[in-house]
Parts: C-alpha cells; sequence; structure tokens
C-alpha cells in the first residue's frame, strides 16, 4: 500500500506496533507463530521492523488478514457522470483503511476520523445517504 497523500496515513509497520497491542492479536499471533516463535513475532510487531523470515511472515500474514476480516464501519458513493462506485473505511481491531473500487488501497490510519476524512476529500462528489458529504 502507498501512503497516500494524507498525513494521518501510516503503513503497516506503523498500523503494526498498534494492533500488538491488542490481547487478540497476541492470540493470533501464538497460534500462528506457536511458543517458539510467538516472542519474536510480537517484537517485530511492537517495533515495527517487519524484516527477515519472521518479520516478512508477519507481514504477509497481516496484509491478508486484514483485508479478509476487515468489518466495514463507513460507506459512501463516489458519483461521476456515467457511475456510482462505492468507498468504505474498514477496521480491524482499531486499525482502519479505505477501500474504494477503481482505486489501490493507500494505508491505514489509527482513527476513524481520519480514515473518513480521507475517504470523504480524496475523491469529489463523495455522497452518504444521499448526501454530499463538504
Amino acid at each position: 500500500m502507498d501512503n497516500g497523500f494524507s498525513r494521518d496515513c501510516v503503513n503497516l509497520a506503523e498500523a503494526c506496533k498498534a494492533l500488538a497491542k491488542e490481547k487478540l492479536i497476541q492470540g493470533f499471533l501464538k497460534k500462528e507463530f506457536g511458543n517458539k516463535n510467538y516472542l519474536n513475532a510480537l517484537e517485530a510487531m511492537k517495533s515495527g521492523k517487519l524484516t527477515g523470515d519472521i518479520g516478512s511472515t508477519v507481514h504477509d500474514l497481516l496484509i491478508d488478514t486484514i483485508a479478509n476480516q476487515s468489518t466495514t464501519v463507513w460507506s459512501g458513493l463516489i458519483h461521476n457522470v456515467s457511475d456510482k462506485w462505492p468507498v468504505d473505511v474498514l477496521e480491524y481491531h482499531g486499525v482502519f483503511w479505505v477501500k474504494a473500487l477503481e482505486s489501490d488501497p493507500i494505508g491505514y490510519f489509527l482513527d476513524l476520523d481520519s480514515a473518513v476524512s480521507f475517504a470523504r476529500s480524496n475523491w469529489d462528489n463523495v455522497y452518504v445517504g444521499g448526501v454530499k458529504t463538504p
């Protein structure tokens, strides 16, 4: 993911620091890495250094998990001349990201307001519930 044009947008390494504090994520790491490598994986997340074999595995695992297990917490529509496209803000354990058809994901946000603000301002003519957002 690209960090986009928002100063509030962070990369996966920074998002990992927030995720590492979550007990559910720690349990997930323990299940995925086993007792032997769990602490190394957790330390990679806490430090934001996703390098080496364990860091690369954490990176790939989280990219897939965030994409597949996030829930939609805000939705809008991007209106253009010929069509409408959905734009959504999704959340995975306190990490948010913006998903819009025809656009690549741009990175992560550490709060809902920043993600929604980006979704509303990054595209022209974003409507929520039939009303154009400022």
